[in-house]
């Protein structure tokens, strides 16, 4: 499988406290593992992004992550003009 099939997953990155003093490093590693990092909330040591499947539990490897997990996808309740679909 190439990159462009590889599945690709929206994460939450949750940082223990040792991640939470060197959080710089710790997205140079994200990044390193796959992650395409999109935000970082440093006061309560989380990290969003996404990154291929197959990366996820290399990421739950770094020093100075907590856990790992699936964002969930809102959905927003469309206007009541629009169309149904």
């Amino acid at each position: 499988m190439n990159d462009i099939d590889e599945p690709i997953e929206r994460v939450l990155v949750t940082l223990d406290d040792a991640g939470l003093s060197r959080v710089e490093e710790v997205v140079a590693e994200l990044r390193r593992a796959g992650m395409d990092v999109e935000q970082v909330i440093e006061p309560v040591g989380t990290i969003t992004g996404s990154m291929p499947l197959d990366a996820l539990d290399a990421v739950q490897e770094i020093s100075g992550v907590d856990f790992v997990e699936p964002q969930i996808a809102a959905f927003q309740i469309p206007d009541p003009d629009e169309d149904i679909q």
